[in-house]
């Protein structure tokens, strides 16, 4: 067990090494998205110190100064993020209006697509950095022989020893096949990533099993470790919270009884407005309407004094307890 969980510290650190470097590279106007590298370099640090006693003296003196030097180049990114830059960023796409018909194209800077492509890739680069969709960068990568093009996804092949036959369609995709493994055996995994990280959220635990060659669809995450899901209904003018339970399943049924219930103790409302609300572990929560201001202010405070400390609480008896969500 010891060796697992060094050889997870080791691929992680790996990871946020990368992460650090293309923050440094990339995103040096961005403070935002620095400080949160730098919240997630101090929060790695925070789960290697928990088990510092696997490491070697030597290993950890060179763990704790590559952390420490990490953070130190992030606070310096970060305060020049602040100051105003002395001269305008350099122009790497140029829009070419040639009078034809359509969007005019746009001409990347292949020495910078080459650099760039590198460090980030078409999605990271698209919009934020360079004006246009990632389909455009890719097409311009391929114009200027920087990347070398996919397998064709869609193929039509004619059997020539049946010329009359009608064509075969095969469909290619470049995809990775969804992992075979079981419930037990991804169960083990998010245990073990939790025990080292536990504020991972779905997001995380699906980068982190991706890391070891694991495609796992969310639903299958989600169900990997203990869920539950908070309803709530509130007045639109008072503000007076009518209903709120914690239960195991977000079914319609068991929504019409709190509803039922608020509504037997508060009498019939004039108009419903309901929002899509998806709690695991009171660590997710995502809401369609921008509008339901009230709503979304209690589930911010419910978030920050109630629910996070539970939980931490449900995590801790899951990692070290055993705790199991059918039980």
């Amino acid at each position: 067990m010891a060796n697992i969980i060094v050889q997870n510290l080791v691929d992680t650190f790996h990871i946020l090494s990368d992460r650090v470097r293309i923050a440094l590279r990339t995103q040096i106007g961005d403070r935002r998205r620095l400080l949160q590298v730098r919240s997630d370099v101090l929060e790695y640090a925070a789960a290697a110190d928990m088990h510092r006693h696997l490491f070697t003296p030597q290993d950890l003196r060179q763990l704790e100064q590559s952390l420490t030097n990490m953070v130190q180049e992030l606070d310096s990114a970060s305060t020049r993020s602040a100051e105003p830059p002395d001269h305008p960023p350099p122009a790497v796409a140029t829009v070419i209006h040639t009078g034809r018909p359509g969007r005019p194209r746009i001409h990347i800077d292949p020495t910078f697509l080459a650099f760039a492509l590198d460090i980030r890739g078409p999605t990271g680069l698209a919009n934020d950095v360079i004006p246009c969709s990632s389909r455009s960068i890719r097409r311009r990568a391929l114009d200027h022989g920087l990347v070398e093009p996919g397998v064709p996804v869609h193929q039509r092949i004619h059997d020539p020893q049946q010329p009359d036959a009608p064509p075969t369609d095969v469909w290619i995709s470049s995809t990775s096949q969804v992992s075979t493994l079981t419930d037990n055996e991804l169960d083990q995994l998010v245990a073990e990533a939790l025990e080292l990280f536990p504020t991972f959220g779905n997001r995380l635990l699906k980068g982190y099993l991706a890391s070891y060659g694991h495609r796992v669809p969310a639903t299958r995450i989600s169900q990997s470790y203990l869920r539950f899901v908070i309803h709530c209904f509130i007045d639109g003018y008072s503000r007076y919270v009518v209903g709120i339970q914690v239960n195991d399943n977000n079914k319609a049924a068991t929504v019409l009884d709190l509803f039922l219930g608020a509504m037997n103790a508060h009498g019939v409302p004039s108009r419903v407005l309901s929002i899509l609300i998806s709690w695991v572990l009171f660590s997710s929560m995502y809401c369609r309407s921008v509008h339901n201001t009230r709503i979304e202010r209690l589930w911010y405070d419910v978030t920050k004094n109630f629910g996070k400390k539970w939980k931490n609480f449900f995590k801790d008896l899951e990692v070290y307890e055993g705790l199991h969500a059918e039980n």
